[in-house]
């Protein structure tokens, strides 16, 4: 099996998510790869004034209207990530559903593994993003548990 060189970790702003970024960090120290983040999100904001950490990656929504991720969730994040003790290749923000934008991500960027957390409910289960992340994605998938 060849290592893997070019990770990827899908996270939310929840603190569940400390679990996935924690297990994506362990895996990138194990094969010595680097390190991307990913928060898909489907907030709309004011534009007119960017966060310096991220690369915003612009979108139109459903409506035609250019969009951002908010603030708020942009201040979590940088938080979430101010603490990670691994250099990260880069940090992402996305609009959409995370099943199309992270496989977009993985044909675009060359990632060759996906980390991303599943929640354990009644509800995740009808509805799994992890699931169709896993049909859409033409590379490996680590699927974290999270409880309920």
């Amino acid at each position: 099996m060849d290592a893997y060189k070019n990770i990827l970790v899908a996270i939310d702003v929840e603190s569940s998510s400390k679990a996935v970024l924690d297990r994506a960090i362990q895996l990138a120290k194990a094969f010595e790869a680097e390190l991307s983040v990913v928060h898909v999100g489907n907030e709309l904001v004011d534009l007119s004034d960017p966060h310096p950490k991220f690369q915003p990656i612009f979108w139109y929504d459903y409506h035609g209207l250019l969009t951002e991720m908010s603030k708020d969730t942009l201040a979590h994040f940088d938080a979430m990530l101010a603490e990670v003790d691994f250099p990260l290749k880069s940090r992402l923000v996305k609009f959409g559903t995370i099943s199309d934008e992270v496989a977009t991500l993985v044909e675009e960027k060359g990632y060759d593994l996906v980390v991303v957390g599943h929640h354990h409910s009644f509800w995740h289960s009808l509805s799994s993003g992890a699931a169709r992340l896993m049909h859409k994605c033409s590379c490996d998938v680590l699927v974290v548990p999270l409880g309920s």
